[in-house]
């Protein structure tokens, strides 16, 4: 389904998004405020029937070794987590993951950075590290 890497300097790029189940889905872009730079508009992944995006889990590609995620998601990161638990459990990779603002996030990722918090406590991981909006984890 995947190629899979060689060594762990390999890169393969895949077109689609990381998540939870497999399916598809859409990117929503939210309207960018007049004061915002264009550059700043934050696209959320949405599961919907017939969607453009492709969407994938992260346990499902032929991962050999990992030691390092970083995720900045807006507001999907406990769909990735939940999608990647197995090479959570496997790897122990040091986790970097942006926490959107709740205020910002679409209904139904209100909760997001706490449910991600909750997911790698569950697994051992506890917050190391802060910058910015940024988390690091390490087990």
């Amino acid at each position: 389904m995947f190629p899979a890497a060689t060594t762990s300097c390999d890169v393969t790029v895949v077109n689609a998004a990381l998540m939870d189940t497999p399916g598809t889905g859409v990117f929503i872009v939210p309207p960018r405020p007049p004061k915002k730079p264009a550059t700043d508009r934050s696209a959320t992944v949405l599961r919907e029937p017939g969607g453009s995006v492709r969407i994938v889990r992260l346990d499902d590609f032929p991962i050999s070794y990992c030691d390092l995620i970083k995720l900045n998601v807006e507001g999907c990161e406990p769909f990735v987590l939940d999608g990647a638990r197995e090479i959570l459990k496997r790897f122990g990779p040091v986790v970097i993951m942006e926490e959107a603002h709740e205020k910002n996030l679409p209904d139904p990722y209100k909760k997001s950075p706490q449910r991600a918090r909750a997911i790698l406590e569950s697994l051992g991981y506890r917050e190391v590290s802060r910058s910015g909006h940024d988390t690091i984890w390490s087990k």
